[in-house]
């Protein structure tokens, strides 16, 4: 019976990550959440962490090989980080998504890298975006990550449809 709960934990944190860290977080005692916290960071948190940037990575091909602004995906497991790349031009637009010890329980951290044509208020809003849609997605079955990444990627593709290359300095600039 045992084996079964401890099952059925795992599953919860993987399909139901949300509906899991609102009862860790609000239905428990504090005692009782850092128990389950270092438990889940020992023994769940690994595995479930391995499994979405594995997901991550074998879906990265896919978007990578489409002809107007592909995203290039890498994923670290020793870091437990995903970095994402657009080319603009000769420079890429990248962000990080850092997943920690104990995720799904506690949240990924989502921080811009590389900045290209937008402001910077813009570029916030696009990262707390996808960190939004990473965390709070309510999503049962999909991953989080990958739409986390597809929203950045909208974002920066919607934007970057009206601007073209200066003939002149080849800098982005609007249409």
């Amino acid at each position: 019976a045992q084996w079964f709960l401890i099952h059925l934990y795992y599953l919860a944190l993987k399909h139901l990550p949300t509906l899991s860290k609102s009862w860790w977080r609000d239905h428990t005692s504090r005692q009782t959440q850092i128990s389950v916290e270092e438990w889940t960071t020992k023994y769940i948190s690994p595995f479930i962490i391995s499994t979405e940037l594995a997901t991550v990575s074998s879906w990265a091909p896919s978007v990578a090989a489409e002809i107007e602004h592909p995203i290039t995906v890498k994923t670290s497991t020793s870091t437990r980080e995903i970095t994402a790349s657009i080319p603009i031009d000769e420079q890429t637009m990248s962000l990080a998504i850092t997943l920690p010890p104990s995720y799904p329980l506690a949240r990924a951290t989502v921080s811009g890298l590389h900045r290209v044509g937008v402001r910077e208020q813009q570029w916030r809003s696009w990262i707390i975006t996808s960190q939004g849609v990473i965390n709070f997605s309510q999503v049962g079955g999909g991953n989080q990550l990958i739409d986390g990444l597809m929203a950045w990627r909208k974002n920066v593709t919607a934007t970057l449809k009206g601007q073209k290359e200066c003939a002149i300095c080849y800098s982005v600039e609007q249409q």
